[in-house]
């Protein structure tokens, strides 16, 4: 990760990612008011590979998530930012590979080149699987991401991804999530789950079955993730 220094807060002047608009209108009878950012669509991309039984992460400074991490009083524009007190290392995530619709191509070619540029993996579209898409930053932006699944192997791997590929930001690629820990015990977990609900209609659930909800609850969520069939929970 290359190292991050020099941080200043300045107003925005002008940017081809962003812009910032105020929307008018009446609801119920009252005019109100509503400010909005008109950013770009986007892509997400869930990268399993079955060489290694993991799941493909990124890791980067994300330079939001460092300003969303300083206190009021010094967020002041045009002043440097302390980085003893803030360390860049609070703006790093762990986060999908993803990015943005820039291009006049099919969204699915933009997931395919984003794999490669962040990632190293040259992956053929046929093995992409989109998974769905929905609206992400509802209270400002409501852009529309679109995300895949696919399955990759280390032969698919053609470079470290990342700044050879032109980028601003370094990018890591971390090996996080044994797909088997996310996926084990998938059918225990929902035999145990069927008999929680027995217990809990007859009144005797105990901690250890409480407890077996709270791991079904995080498979059910990482299979819902990997676009798996998902169990109604009452």
């Amino acid at each position: 990760m290359d190292k991050v220094s020099n941080i200043v807060i300045k107003s925005l002047e002008q940017s081809k990612y962003i812009k910032p608009l105020t929307m008018h209108f009446t609801q119920n009878g009252t005019n109100r008011t509503w400010d909005i950012l008109s950013v770009h669509d986007s892509v997400a991309i869930v990268i399993y590979n079955i060489t290694r039984n993991v799941l493909v992460l990124v890791k980067q400074f994300r330079p939001a998530v460092y300003f969303g991490c300083l206190a009021e009083e010094d967020r002041k524009v045009g002043a440097t930012v302390d980085t003893q007190k803030y360390p860049p290392e609070i703006g790093i995530t762990l986060e999908l590979c993803a990015g943005i619709v820039d291009k006049a191509i099919a969204e699915i070619e933009i997931a395919k080149e984003e794999i490669l540029e962040e990632c190293g993996y040259d992956v053929p579209v046929t093995n992409l699987v989109k998974i769905g898409s929905y609206r992400s930053g509802v209270g400002t932006s409501g852009s529309k991401q679109v995300c895949y699944y696919c399955e990759v192997t280390d032969e698919m791997k053609v470079s470290s991804g990342g700044e050879q590929h032109g980028r601003e930001d370094q990018l890591e690629v971390k090996f996080k999530w044994k797909y088997s820990c996310i996926l084990q015990n998938y059918s225990s977990c929902q035999q145990q789950y069927v008999k929680r609900n027995s217990l809990k209609r007859s009144g005797e659930t105990t901690n250890s079955h409480i407890s077996t909800n709270k791991k079904f609850k995080t498979v059910k969520v990482s299979c819902s993730i990997l676009g798996r069939e998902q169990l109604d929970e009452e």
